[in-house]
């Protein structure tokens, strides 16, 4: 897609610089900021009470925003191995309500979004599950919580615009920038009982507070309308070999 692209609005100075390897020119990669960053600053947010009274779940105490899929590598091991050393690690950290969403549609997905389902009702008083929470919901529940956990890659795009600690687990978001809230382990039990235990400690809330989040960029969806009301579509596409620019998300656009 990149390279059918004319013009390009990548949400971090990372991925900016990458396409410019790739061979796109710089006049035409605009970094922008990321759209979920900019959803988490303008769209209305629940209150708590409000929260716990749409969701039906007990979330004034201290909870954890747990959303997984399954591994898509050859070398990941099964769906159902990956769900239940998740839950196995949850099950072994006290001290947090596990509210968990369901997992998408890739291969494998229904059995992880079991697997969670069962791990709620073996631990009413300590888990809830629901399959979707919405947008508005979702980031609700993430600026509360206490810990975001799971492979989604809302664990490692918005949770550092919320500064919340976060364990991201094994490799299905490989390649993107992590930020200092966001703790990476295997997908095997010991390791995700380890790293949801410090990610839960004062000290670590700490370190998460200091995030500065790669894809703040401001109005994103007004710079790229900006962008696509001036570009100049009829110049024909030539490959870049050239030096890399710096890219920042927070500079104006400038057509």
């Amino acid at each position: 897609i990149t390279k059918m692209a004319a013009v390009h609005f990548p949400s971090c100075a990372d991925s900016a610089a990458r396409l410019v390897r790739m061979g796109e020119a710089p006049e035409t990669v605009f970094c922008v900021g990321g759209l979920g960053d900019e959803n988490i600053r303008t769209l209305p947010k629940m209150s708590r009470e409000e929260l716990c009274t749409s969701t039906g779940l007990p979330l004034q105490q201290p909870f954890a925003l747990v959303t997984y899929h399954p591994e898509t590598s050859a070398d990941a091991g099964s769906p159902a191995a990956q769900s239940e050393a998740l839950c196995r690690a949850m099950a072994a950290v006290p001290g947090v309500y596990w509210l968990i969403t369901g997992s998408n549609a890739d291969a494998g997905g229904q059995l992880c979004t079991a697997r969670m389902q069962r791990f709620a009702a073996e631990h009413p008083d300590r888990a809830g599950f629901i399959q979707s929470l919405g947008l508005r919901r979702y980031l609700s529940a993430m600026q509360y919580a206490a810990l975001v956990a799971g492979n989604s890659s809302s664990g490692v795009v918005e949770t550092p615009t919320f500064k919340v600690p976060t364990v991201n687990i094994g490799q299905r978001q490989a390649g993107r920038a992590i930020c200092a809230n966001v703790l990476c382990c295997a997908a095997e039990e010991p390791a995700i009982e380890a790293a949801l235990r410090r990610a839960l400690t004062p000290a670590f809330a700490a370190i998460a507070a200091t995030a500065q989040s790669p894809y703040g960029g401001g109005d994103t969806s007004g710079k790229i309308c900006t962008v696509l009301a001036n570009f100049d579509f009829t110049k024909p596409k030539q490959f870049y070999d050239g030096p890399v620019p710096e890219f920042d998300p927070q500079r104006s656009v400038l057509v």
